[in-house]
């Protein structure tokens, strides 16, 4: 017997099969209530966050945010190849490992980097076309995760590939290649049941967005640990300032002009530090609705060029708008004319 058509817009279950029993709280009768019986505190608290969490989106946004970010993600491993295979050169003293890799007593063999490489990007490919997805964006995330983090393992942590690769792993995990994709391409019957709105396409593109909130949040709780409020008076923003720019000089490397004559403006480092803390603590605002969210990725979008202008460092995934993808409706990108 056939599946029965689904309802646009239910939230209960992915759009492949037939329908689940309505979640407590939800549109329908709970079997573990009596008739008549009203649903419980929890239930009718957690009602609205799951209306929330599986918005019922088009499958189409999805897939342009896995086109979107996989291209990024790809192109930026190209870039970071040369760094990369450059450890397979770098003294095995200098390996500490961290995070995923804490386990490794000792540096992988150079074949086993380049392997890596080679098969991430090729996996990113796949990533980014939607073709064999199910392999390939699992692949591309893992060999994504163990690339960054062997890397930063190496003299340097480098915090700005944490946002893009919890990116990848989330659309990994997702129904991403649904639409618009090769696979889709292979199964029609896929392809038109994507065509509605739905929750299982609605919670990758919430989780993107609440993990890129919550790293905004994670640096300004940091900034509060490390200095306090004190951090808002601008004197430790100033002194990040003069001794980033003036490193760089001395080493002959670039820097930013710009910020070497305002650091001795007290007050606009004060300006520029509280509305660091704003922008950092504040990103939850992003969540509770669409114009705040469109104001949020300004505020945010606007910090990060901040820090180009005054430390002259370039985080490339915010800077060029890709981290913030989530929060736009991006299946309305291009419009069609009429």
């Amino acid at each position: 017997m056939p599946d029965p058509p689904l309802e646009q817009g239910r939230p209960n279950g992915p759009p492949h099969g037939r329908q689940r029993e309505p979640f407590a709280g939800g549109d329908g009768p709970s079997p573990s209530r009596r008739p008549g019986q009203r649903p419980s505190l929890v239930a009718r608290g957690l009602a609205p966050v799951l209306a929330w969490w599986f918005s019922p989106f088009p499958a189409l946004r999805l897939a342009r945010l896995r086109m979107a970010l996989g291209a990024f993600a790809t192109i930026y491993l190209l870039v970071r190849v040369p760094s990369l295979v450059a450890t397979t050169t770098m003294s095995a003293s200098a390996f500490e490992p961290i995070g995923p890799l804490w386990w490794l007593e000792h540096p992988v063999a150079p074949a086993i980097v380049y392997l890596v490489i080679l098969g991430t990007a090729a996996c990113g490919f796949g990533f980014s076309a939607g073709w064999r997805f199910r392999a390939t964006a699992p692949a591309f995330a893992l060999g994504c995760a163990f690339l960054f983090t062997y890397r930063s393992s190496w003299s340097m942590v480098f915090h700005t590939d944490n946002l893009l690769l919890l990116h990848v792993c989330v659309l990994a995990l997702s129904p991403a290649a649904d639409t618009a994709s090769l696979d889709a391409k292979r199964h029609r019957a896929r392809e038109r049941r994507s065509q509605i709105s739905h929750g299982y396409y609605g919670w990758p593109v919430q989780l993107t967005g609440t993990v890129t909130v919550v790293t905004y949040v994670v640096a300004g709780y940091a900034k509060l640990e490390h200095v306090g409020w004190q951090w808002c008076v601008g004197d430790v923003l100033r002194q990040q300032i003069a001794y980033d720019n003036v490193r760089k000089l001395l080493a002959g490397a670039m820097h930013a002009p710009w910020g070497l004559q305002v650091i001795d403006q007290a007050w606009l480092m004060a300006v520029f530090a509280t509305g660091t803390l704003v922008v950092e603590l504040g990103a939850p605002v992003a969540l509770l609705g669409r114009r705040l969210g469109y104001a949020w990725c300004i505020c945010a979008w606007g910090f990060h060029i901040g820090v180009l202008a005054l430390m002259a460092i370039l985080f490339a995934y915010p800077v060029l708008g890709f981290a913030y993808l989530s929060f736009f409706p991006l299946e309305r990108w291009p419009r069609r004319s009429a």
